[in-house]
This record gives C-alpha cells, sequence and structure tokens, in this order.
C-alpha cells in the first residue's frame, strides 16, 4: 500500500510506514491562452520497489489533479532507450 504526499513542487510516493520515498513525479501544469496542458516529467522509481504498481499509483494521482486544473490532455515523454520506462504505467 501506497500514499502519496506532495513534497515542494514534486509529488512522491511514500512507503505504507511514511519511512521512504519510493517514486517521485513532477507534473507540470501548462496555462496555455487556449487551454490548460498538463506534462509528467522526472518519473524516478526505487529499484526495489518497481514492479509493484507504484507508477500507476502516482500516475492516476497526476490525472487527478491535471483533471481538476481543468486540464484535457498531459504529456509523458520519455527517452526511447528506457525500456522499463517506456511500458505502459496505468
Amino acid at each position: 500500500m501506497l500514499g502519496c504526499a506532495r513534497v515542494d513542487d514534486t509529488w512522491a510516493a511514500k512507503s505504507v510506514d511514511c519511512e521512504a520515498i519510493v517514486e517521485t513525479l513532477a507534473l507540470v501544469l501548462l496555462p496555455l491562452p487556449s487551454e490548460v496542458r498538463g506534462r509528467v516529467e522526472e518519473v524516478v522509481v526505487d529499484t526495489a520497489a518497481r514492479g509493484q504498481g507504484v507508477t500507476a499509483v502516482l500516475t492516476q494521482e497526476a490525472l487527478r489533479i491535471t483533471r481538476g486544473a481543468g486540464a484535457r490532455t498531459v504529456d509523458l515523454t520519455s527517452q526511447p532507450d528506457r525500456a522499463a520506462a517506456n511500458r505502459p504505467a496505468l
């Protein structure tokens, strides 16, 4: 079980005991003249937490926040050589 917590301008997934941050995700909201857009950047997962659904939890929270801000789109980009990062998180 994980919880999400805001650390400065970055959201972090914490272990149940809240002793360790196991993932961070930077969410950028871009207020444009025509719309608000979201962008997920810098997703970093602790090696020991990989494969446990941490990214899905934090991504769902990012989507909730962007919807609340009125964003209709959210972009996520990754380097092509990062195979694990390029697998769907949802």
